[in-house]
């Protein structure tokens, strides 16, 4: 992604470098412009709704340059602009969110440790998503994969059972590096943060290496 005026960025390389991933995942299920990549924002575009860095800040981080982009977004001709509504809330294209302060949590609930306010816990109806990156990928995996032109197929299904043991590992370790592959976590927990809750983990194990043009992934629930 670049832009007709220059941006500091260095406070921006984590959540940076995962929106280029959700960049790259979005090309391949077709959610970016016909002319394809890279996405490039005009000096007008950033003049009108970014006309300081306060405006870039208000937001935070993983959203803010989420902003940047999702604009030049579409799914089915929707937009996936990100919208912010007057109760607080937020909204990208038909799904409505909220970002969930470190506060809300209940002590030792499993999304606490290790939370990061520049890309926070993402609450949406019964579920709930680690961070806003996961959130993205959530959606784009699960709601925004079927566009027109991209085709989608099972390749293996197995059982192992909540009760093995290998079901534990793949769903709840954090043992898979980045080279082999990009995790996007949630958990219906039916809008209470300190009850029972259904892990779900997706694994993307293909399209976020150079030259890589097929997305594949595993799905653990």
């Amino acid at each position: 992604m670049c832009c007709g005026r220059p941006m500091c960025w260095s406070r921006a390389a984590t959540s940076g470098l995962a929106m280029g991933r959700f960049i790259r995942l979005a090309a391949i299920h077709r959610l970016t412009p016909a002319n394809g990549l890279p996405l490039v924002l005009s000096a007008q575009w950033l003049t009108a709704h970014l006309p300081s860095r306060t405006a870039f800040h208000q937001l935070p981080l993983a959203m803010a340059i989420f902003r940047l982009f999702g604009h030049m977004l579409t799914h089915n001709t929707h937009s996936l602009a990100l919208q912010q509504a007057d109760n607080g809330a937020y909204r990208i294209g038909y799904q409505s969110f909220r970002v969930a302060p470190l506060g809300e949590l209940p002590g030792g609930h499993r999304y606490a440790v290790g939370y990061n306010r520049t890309d926070p816990v993402i609450p949406r109806g019964n579920e709930l998503c680690p961070s806003f990156s996961a959130f993205l990928l959530r959606l784009l995996l699960v709601l925004w994969s079927d566009g027109e032109g991209v085709g989608e197929r099972r390749a293996l299904w197995a059982n192992i059972g909540r009760g093995d043991a290998r079901y534990g590992r793949l769903l709840l370790t954090d043992s898979i590096t980045e080279d082999q592959g990009i995790t996007a976590d949630w958990r219906n927990d039916w809008g209470n943060l300190g009850g029972h809750a259904r892990d779900h983990r997706r694994v993307i194990v293909s399209d976020f290496r150079p030259g890589e043009t097929v997305a594949a992934q595993l799905w653990v629930a």
